[in-house]
């Protein structure tokens, strides 16, 4: 069941170990978030996955929420990751390119769960998708 709260939350000190919450992507099922400077323009941009079964909106299961300064975030979806169920993520400069790449690993529990993810066309298995920046 979708639950209204779930989402990537950024916290600014206040000091003495105290911390605003200043701002919230809402993302069902988030399970984890990453900052990186992915398109090499001088801030910080995140990337999220959520461990959900959104069959209404698949490709929700990973975000690139591009950074454009003061708290304002671009959300970017990709087709590609309607096919995965996104467990773990990890961040690397895996081509050696100097930007930031992104490796998405998918997890299903069974046959039925992998069948509702896989390309009419059987073209994609969601197991793993690596992203990279591109200018």
């Amino acid at each position: 069941m979708p639950k209204p709260y779930h989402g990537i939350r950024i916290y600014l000190s206040e000091g003495s170990n105290r911390f605003e919450e200043v701002y919230l992507f809402p993302m069902y099922g988030c399970s984890k978030s990453m900052a990186a400077d992915f398109d090499h323009d001088g801030d910080l941009d995140i990337a999220g996955i959520a461990f959900y079964d959104n069959t209404n909106h698949p490709t929700k299961g990973f975000v690139y929420l591009e950074n454009s300064g003061n708290l304002d975030y671009t959300a970017h979806y990709m087709d590609q990751a309607a096919y995965g169920k996104w467990l773990t993520m990890d961040l690397g400069d895996f081509d050696n390119d100097g930007y930031t790449d992104i490796f998405l690993g998918s997890y299903f529990h069974n046959i039925q769960e992998l069948s509702t993810r896989v390309s009419p066309s059987g073209e994609h298995l969601p197991q793993v998708l690596w992203l990279s920046y591109k200018k």
